[in-house]
């Protein structure tokens, strides 16, 4: 994770995988609840659906068009 201004970046490309890989939604799913404890345990209450819902907003905002 990396700060830059006041924004948050998160870098996690070690594990990426593609949408084809058999197993991308499971581990998409490992990620966010994982992502949600994570930040649960330092003040910011995020469940794992939010996680995804921000990673889709994300997506929509930034991803390939």
């Amino acid at each position: 994770m990396l700060v830059k201004g006041k924004s948050l970046v998160i870098i996690d490309v070690g594990q990426a995988v593609l949408n084809s890989h058999p197993k991308a939604q499971e581990f998409f799913e490992r990620d966010c609840t994982n992502v949600a404890k994570y930040f649960s345990k330092n003040g910011l209450k995020k469940s794992a659906e939010d996680v995804k819902e921000d990673v889709k907003k994300l997506k929509k905002k930034f991803g390939k068009k």
